[in-house]
């Protein structure tokens, strides 16, 4: 089962478009958060590549996975990426905290 999350930075007025995570049953590898250079925009990207061309801007080569730091407080034991907290692709900051909910779930 994947999911799909919409992320809020803290520091700055940036709000992505929905990001499809995890795995579904038509997909072989699991989906990460990955961020686009080109248009600055969070998006997936498959765990077993480093970069991926981006399904937003299309711009070839452009989504490397996102930068991120863990949470010193564990949010849901059950996530382990629930502990993220995101580099914004605005601002550069780490303020940009993997929501509690999904905005969907998705197979």
């Amino acid at each position: 089962m994947g999911y799909a999350y919409q992320f809020s930075c803290s520091k700055c007025d940036y709000h992505s478009d929905t990001v499809y995570l995890g795995r579904g049953m038509l997909v072989e590898t699991e989906l990460i958060v990955g961020a686009c250079e080109v248009c600055q925009e969070l998006s997936s990207i498959p765990n077993n590549k480093s970069v991926a061309n981006c399904g937003l801007c299309r711009a070839k080569k452009s989504v490397t996975p996102a930068k991120y730091r863990e949470s010193e407080q564990q949010v849901n034991p059950w996530k382990p990426e629930s502990n993220r907290i995101y580099q914004c692709p605005k601002c550069k900051e780490f303020s940009i905290p993997t929501p509690i909910r999904e905005y969907a779930l998705w197979d």
